[in-house]
């Protein structure tokens, strides 16, 4: 096996119209403008072995530059995906975006309306839409991924009914992950041990359209196992449990990726058919 990191997330704006009170992109940073700087990133990260790039947030669709950097992406080459919470897909522009995209991903954790409304995710018609985009994006022949992060609101709600409506071809469900400078405030959110692994333990026999099991991370597999770029282009870190940033460049020609863990990044499943 390959054992080098072969994907990264490129948080291309802190910008969003959603409240989420676990988020940790809450921190407004300078967003990327120069052209010939958003292709040297992308250049450079097919360059060093990347082989997909996840476009995300903040709400991804709120960058001026969007739809560049989506086909900046794909002309060098990447597997291209989308993390979105769907306030902005339209019928139309799914089927637009689907000529540079192999996957959307969506964020949605409960079935029920008034436990995202608590938890800042949406206006209170979030479960439904979110809903209509599942069905545009199937529509397209893009590839479908759910993204839940488990709450003490949520921890023993049965997502059974939910994810076979949704049908995604993967489902990675996140217990969530509070970090110092970011969401402190958001601990109250935090499910216990307990708590987590009975909402695993209670999914786990899930398969989904594809044939694959949902992939869960507890907090610890996600520390220090993402090669994520910040909105201004800085390399960013999780590492010590909080958001710290580096000069990309310079690391990048340094070789120095061996800040991120490549047995966790392996152990997650970040690995998986992006190709198809």
């Amino acid at each position: 096996m390959n054992s080098k990191i072969r994907s990264a997330n490129w948080h291309i704006t802190s910008r969003c119209n959603y409240k989420c009170q676990f988020c940790f992109a809450k921190e407004v940073r300078t967003e990327l403008r120069d052209e010939k700087k958003q292709e040297e990133i992308i250049r450079t990260l097919r360059d060093i072995g990347i082989e997909k790039l996840n476009i995300v947030g903040g709400e991804p669709q709120m960058h001026p530059d969007f739809d560049r950097i989506l086909r900046l992406s794909k002309d060098y080459g990447l597997t291209t995906t989308l993390q979105t919470n769907g306030s902005f897909l339209t019928p139309k522009n799914v089927d637009y975006m689907a000529k540079y995209l192999d996957w959307i991903g969506l964020s949605i954790d409960s079935g029920i309306e008034m436990t995202e409304l608590q938890l800042g995710r949406g206006p209170g018609n979030h479960v439904n839409h979110i809903k209509k985009c599942c069905s545009w994006i199937h529509s397209t022949g893009v590839n479908l991924k759910i993204n839940s992060t488990i709450t003490s609101l949520n921890w023993d709600e049965d997502l059974h009914d939910l994810i076979n409506e949704l049908s995604p071809h993967r489902w990675k469900v996140f217990r969530t992950l509070i970090l110092e400078n970011e969401n402190a405030h958001a601990k109250y959110l935090c499910p216990t041990d307990e708590e987590f692994h009975t909402f695993v333990q209670n999914h786990s026999d899930i398969v989904l359209r594809n044939g694959d099991r949902p992939v869960f991370e507890d907090n610890e597999d996600m520390i220090g196992s993402y090669l994520m770029i910040s909105p201004d282009g800085k390399l960013q870190t999780n590492i010590n449990g909080r958001l710290e940033y580096f000069n990309f460049e310079n690391i990048i020609k340094m070789n120095k990726l061996n800040f991120i863990d490549i047995k966790k990044y392996f152990r997650r499943g970040a690995i998986y058919e992006w190709h198809v």
